[in-house]
């Protein structure tokens, strides 16, 4: 097999070949990942992810969970992360409600932040590897 390439059409193959990677810069200024959109859903991660979403996600998440603290209502949580949890757990114990939001905080460190709620009031934060 004989590869032949002609100079005159180097230009166009150097162009193409830098255009491709540009792809997803177009992509991530369009949408960028861990954005929230106006219709409330967070952009996904971009590129070859096992979970895009959970990837964006996290993204989003991760800048605001640090807001959270002791002592905060759920509303005011709900507010603060701007969504519902990726994970909700509910159960009554000793007469008191018992709740627990987890969300993706790290994608690539597969680390989740787990809420806790006493009768609506923050009593627990805790990350976790998943």
């Amino acid at each position: 097999m004989k590869f032949s390439l002609e100079v005159r059409k180097l230009p166009l193959l150097t162009a193409l070949a830098m255009a491709l990677p540009g792809c997803s810069t177009v992509r991530d200024v369009v949408s960028p990942p861990g954005e929230m959109t106006a219709d409330g859903t967070i952009n996904p991660c971009h590129g070859h992810k096992a979970d895009a979403q959970a990837c964006g996600n996290a993204l989003y998440n991760s800048t605001r969970i640090g807001k959270v603290s002791i002592g905060q209502s759920l509303t005011e949580v709900r507010q603060i992360m701007g969504h519902d949890p990726e994970q909700r757990s509910v159960q009554a114990l000793d007469g008191h409600s018992v709740e627990s939001w987890s969300f993706r905080t790290d994608y690539q460190g597969r680390i989740t932040t787990r809420i806790d709620f006493r009768d609506a009031v923050v009593v627990g934060i805790k990350q976790e590897r998943s």
